[in-house]
């Protein structure tokens, strides 16, 4: 069979998920032209990758980095060029990288000389030195904020730690503008944080994260359609973006969107499996399609990465209300709440208590969400 349409016939199987098949097909087919000197390097690089997939679809991520590892080290080695050379760096790094190891990952990418870098490499770089606790962290965030000024995660990183980072670009007014959203968010004052984030994107209609924030508040407010719009623009301005996709996720599980939280949780996941954003979205999925023991299995996953991400908790307590257990909803509600107070954790409380009879519990924080949002009809 040709190369090229050997490499066609096993991504359509991977397209089709029959990764199993795939694979099959790989070991037989791909494996044992890897070390033929008779085949050209590119087609033998093209055959590496398309094996090595195969077993990243089945999540088997060791023997993905064994194959290359083993291709790279025999005497093909001295058959590649530099550039050829830098992307096997690149895949190695991802095996590593769905491993969990990180700072193998990190040393992996350093190999790459700093000019050749792309803003993935320097994502990725950023987030293992952070996951490791490197003191390289904040200056490759930076580096990346350089190279796009609307990375999320870069800002969010920086901007915690006092920096003094660029916001776009912009003047440190802009960083009290974002500073004083996110505080009126805190106090449920979303139309005001919404007006301010409104102004802020009008200067900045590139940087994602103001748009996706944007987006939240809305969402509180009960603007839905608008609000789904703002999302999906920021995740095209940002692929990468992670921030406010809890929120993102469950919006589409009230619009009963089962495809789209599906294909959110796939992205997500895909940018960065030890972040809860992902996890959460595809317990949210399985929670829709009836499978509510493997949704909780997820959320728990979610929650054991990130044991102060409210998102988690909110989504725990909208699968145990589908489990009619609202006494452990509610448990769940309150712990969102006491990390991060929404107009979402305060409908969740309330219709926890409500489904467990706690009807005195349920108007105390029904009269809170009035007090706090008077303005909002469903409040």
């Amino acid at each position: 069979m040709a190369t090229q349409s050997l490499l066609d016939e096993i991504q359509q199987l991977l397209d089709s998920e029959l990764c199993e098949s795939a694979l099959q097909l790989a070991e037989l087919e791909c494996k044992p032209r890897l070390h033929d000197p008779h085949v050209p390097i590119p087609e033998r690089l093209a055959l590496l990758r398309t094996y090595s997939r195969c077993h990243s679809s089945l999540n088997q991520h060791s023997a993905s980095l064994h194959a290359i590892t083993e291709f790279v080290s025999g005497p093909t080695r001295a058959q590649l060029s530099s550039e050829d050379l830098e992307q096997i760096v690149r895949d190695i790094s991802d095996a590593r990288w769905a491993l969990g190891e990180h700072d193998l990952c990190l040393a992996q990418l350093r190999q790459i000389p700093r000019r050749h870098r792309t803003v993935r490499d320097v994502a990725r770089m950023a987030r293992c030195a952070e996951l490791v606790h490197s003191s390289d962290a904040r200056d490759l965030y930076k580096e990346l904020l350089v190279r796009q000024p609307n990375a999320t995660e870069a800002y969010a990183f920086v901007h915690s730690r006092g920096a003094g980072a660029p916001f776009d670009g912009s003047t440190r007014h802009d960083v009290a503008s974002i500073t004083m959203a996110r505080t009126m968010m805190r106090r449920l004052e979303y139309k005001a944080a919404a007006s301010e984030l409104q102004r802020l994107a009008r200067r900045h209609r590139s940087n994602a994260h103001v748009v996706a924030l944007h987006a939240t508040c809305l969402f509180m407010l009960d603007d839905v359609r608008q609000s789904r719009i703002l999302y999906e623009r920021a995740r095209a301005l940002d692929p990468m973006l992670m921030h406010e996709m809890g929120a993102y996720s469950a919006l589409l599980m009230q619009e009963n969107d089962a495809h789209a939280v599906y294909a959110l949780g796939s992205q997500l996941l895909r940018t960065d499996q030890m972040r809860p954003e992902g996890w959460t979205a595809m317990a949210r999925f399985l929670a829709m399609t009836g499978q509510t023991q493997e949704a909780l299995a997820l959320v728990w996953k979610a929650q054991a990465l990130a044991p102060s991400c409210a998102a988690a908790y909110c989504a725990e307590g909208g699968i145990q209300l589908l489990c009619e257990c609202p006494e452990e909803a509610a448990k769940m509600y309150a712990k969102a709440h006491a990390l991060e107070p929404t107009a979402q954790t305060y409908r969740g409380l309330i219709t926890s208590y409500v489904q467990n009879d706690e009807h005195k519990f349920a108007y105390s924080y029904a009269k809170q969400l009035v007090e706090l949002m008077p303005q909002n009809a469903r409040a």
